[in-house]
């Protein structure tokens, strides 16, 4: 079911018939997708549980986007410039669905889904399309994210779930808890990564200018292009570090690594 663009304070919803809740702040430029979902409630035997696709075409000059998501699953994606664009399904289990609204401030458009069922049992699978160079902030508490193709600042955060970046060129800061974080094909000259518990795996497409990389439990494996030299600091508790990239202390491009239980791989492919 189609999600229209409304005025400020207006309610946008996978089905009419539910008061909305309405935020009067908004971030700077921003937009704000926020999933309340799984709050832990018990889920009646007898409910059923329902899905409903849900999208929407947002004009706008916003340069950020900031998106929370409490369970499900995000897709980050470019599109055309001056709009971004929200399309997915929503379930949910009991007799409401969720509330989805959207409001405009100053320089940026704030989006809100708020499950209603008594269950407290929703989630949210979310792809949206932003300029390509947008400003990205965005958060899954108990899922993936998935981001391709974009150019702009990232921070990224999925607490209990995976990270799968593809084809990226601008700043990142990507963080996780208990899941991977996997990228390929990046362009990004400075970037730094975090992983609880699980691996990080990065293959750059281009030089990084400066990289941190780190695991508390698991592998950080990382691969550079050939012709450059990197300073390269590894810091390893519990494990083995291997690398075929040397060490150019004087060098500008610095690549930093630690680990506290797992392997360090840093390979510089040889042509």
């Amino acid at each position: 079911m189609a999600i229209r663009e409304s005025a400020v304070g207006e309610r946008l919803a996978p089905r009419t018939g539910y008061s909305s809740r309405h935020l009067s702040s908004l971030p700077m430029a921003v937009l704000v997708a926020t999933a309340a979902a799984l709050s832990g409630c018990a889920i009646a035997a007898s409910s059923a549980r329902h899905s409903e696709n849900v999208h929407t075409a947002i004009t706008t000059s916003t340069s950020a986007l900031i998106v929370d998501v409490e369970a499900g699953s995000l897709h980050l994606v470019p599109g055309p410039s001056g709009s971004i664009s929200l399309r997915g399904t929503v379930t949910y289990r009991g007799d409401r669905s969720p509330d989805i609204s959207w409001q405009r401030g100053t320089g940026g458009v704030f989006l809100r889904s708020v499950c209603q069922s008594r269950d407290g049992d929703c989630g949210y699978n979310y792809v949206i399309s932003v300029p390509v160079s947008t400003t990205i902030v965005a958060v899954v508490d108990a899922g993936d994210i998935w981001a391709k193709g974009l150019v702009g600042r990232m921070q990224l955060n999925a607490p209990a779930g995976n990270v799968t970046l593809s084809g990226l060129s601008g700043p990142l800061h990507v963080t996780g808890g208990s899941g991977n974080i996997a990228a390929a094909g990046l362009q990004s000259a400075g970037s730094d990564f975090s992983e609880g518990a699980g691996n990080v795996t990065l293959e750059f497409a281009a030089a990084p200018r400066h990289l941190v990389a780190n695991a508390a439990t698991g592998n950080v494996g990382v691969t550079v292009p050939t012709s450059f030299s990197y300073h390269v600091v590894t810091h390893d508790q519990m494990g083995n570090v291997f690398s075929s990239v040397s060490d150019h202390a004087s060098s500008s491009r610095v690549i930093s690594l630690s680990v506290g239980t797992g392997n360090i791989f840093l390979n510089q492919p040889q042509g």
